[in-house]
């Protein structure tokens, strides 16, 4: 990015709005990716340069990404209270700490923290995450769109997400008693939303129409590079069963399950192609359908609110639409595509963990004492009695999990200061990325002189 005369505030600032990412004239130009993101270029433009006490530039931009992602995992937060209104106090501040840490603390994350230049992608979900409630005001729902969309192409598959969850946000807030919710409640609901559905609905047609006058809604094909997106040519039934398997691995990445390790990029013989269903990686795919499906069914036969909260995860789910293969990318696998997806991840995550942690499955509508001869059940949720063992061990599994999450987030935190260190990752992953291999082999053939070593590089 420091090449980019929009960023190093050399060009006006109607450029940036006529530019794409990397300074190029993003209309009428063959050499461009049609990545249109002017309002994070601004925040690049304007914070620009070092001086603030001594800080390099680079560092000034991460502090600013890391600023930008406390604040998104604040919302993430917020947004879980909102979701699961039917808590007590206790449990409510149990439950913003676990989805907090969840979110702040995913591995996933670290590609869009370190490296300054995929900002972009955690300041759409911040902005995202402010049209969540209902009760925000109007304007405050178009700014955050229109500053959403403006700062990456993400967050247009983000709407889903965001409508299904103020949605039930709204809906549980009216109903606030659990008999009064069923499908007649939340259909009304909806019809309430309708001018707040139209709004959002109608920015994001603008955003599409729009790109798609100028021509810049999708990469042109010679510049999908296989050394960064070898899959964009398959056809037939090899293309429709690696991108299953891509799905797969983005999903795991969401919820914490990496089958294939860190990686700055995964390119050309990084991931091998599908070519018959006798791979057995599609069972990773085929596990995922199957859940997805039992799931549906046990909702829809629990009743209105554990199937409109299942819609929930499904929309944010549903952020992983550009690596289908559906849609024209210029990357196949990326840990920040998975960011979207990781904000369900945190709030039902998070729920998950308060009641593991509180032994609760009750909610304040049916909060009573219950004593017999072997426990005593507080109006906070807590067992008291005999099960003050089972505690310590759940705090430990919990303290367990979060103490590992830093680990890989610490670890892989060092790895983006360092191009070596970050290349030699990748070829941990990846041992036999084109991309990788070439990029390595640069820093052994005199790149840095202390590193100079022409057989290593060979």
């Amino acid at each position: 990015m420091s090449g980019n005369p929009d960023v190093a505030g050399t060009s006006t600032l109607r450029d940036v709005f006529v530019n794409d990412y990397w300074g190029r004239p993003i209309t009428n130009n063959p050499s461009t990716h049609k990545s249109w993101r002017p309002l994070t270029i601004l925040s690049f433009r304007w914070m620009n340069g070092g001086g603030i006490l001594g800080w390099s530039p680079l560092f000034v931009h991460r502090i600013v990404n890391v600023l930008i992602h406390a604040a998104a995992a604040e919302t993430c937060s917020i947004a879980a209270t909102l979701l699961f209104p039917d808590l007590d106090s206790t449990h409510t501040t149990v439950l913003r700490a676990m989805t907090k840490l969840l979110f702040a603390l995913h591995p996933a994350h670290v590609e869009v923290v370190a490296n300054a230049a995929n900002r972009p992608h955690i300041l759409a979900v911040l902005l995202s995450s402010l049209m969540l409630d209902p009760a925000n005001r109007l304007i405050v729902v178009i700014m955050a769109e229109i500053g959403g969309l403006l700062c990456s192409e993400t967050a247009i598959f983000q709407l889903p997400g965001v409508l299904a969850t103020l949605t039930v946000i709204k809906w549980k807030r009216d109903y606030a008693r659990k008999t009064e919710r069923n499908w007649t409640s939340f259909f009304f609901t909806m019809a309430r939303l309708i001018p707040r559905y139209a709004t959002i609905i109608f920015f994001g047609l603008v955003y599409l129409g729009g790109r798609k006058y100028f021509d810049t809604l999708s990469i042109p094909d010679g510049l999908i590079r296989p050394a960064e997106n070898p899959f964009y040519s398959l056809t037939g039934k090899t293309r429709m069963l690696t991108y299953a398997l891509l799905l797969a691995i983005h999903t795991g990445k969401a919820v914490l399950i990496d089958p294939i390790g860190f990686s700055h990029e995964y390119g050309f013989e990084c991931i091998r192609n599908v070519v018959d269903m006798s791979d057995a990686r599609l069972l990773a795919p085929l596990v995922i359908y199957i859940g997805i499906g039992l799931v549906t069914l046990l909702c829809c036969r629990r009743g209105a609110e554990a199937t409109v909260m299942w819609a929930v995860a499904l929309a944010w789910l549903l952020t992983l639409f550009p690596v289908s293969g559906a849609i024209k990318v210029g990357t196949s696998i990326a840990d920040r595509i998975v960011v979207p997806t990781t904000f369900a991840f945190a709030m039902f995550g998070g729920r998950l963990l308060t009641a593991l942690l509180l032994n609760i499955g009750n909610d304040k509508s049916d909060q009573t004492e219950q004593k017999g001869p072997t426990f005593a059940r507080t109006r906070s949720g807590i067992t008291t009695a005999a099960t003050s063992p089972q505690l310590v061990a759940r705090v430990a599994l919990v303290s367990l999990l979060f103490g590992s999450m830093y680990k890989r987030v610490h670890r892989r935190s060092l790895e983006w200061t360092d191009s070596l260190s970050l290349l030699e990752s990748s070829l941990i992953s990846c041992p036999r990325s084109a991309k990788s291999n070439l990029e390595i082999s640069k820093i052994y053939s005199g790149l840095y002189k202390e590193k100079f070593d022409l057989p290593k590089a060979m």
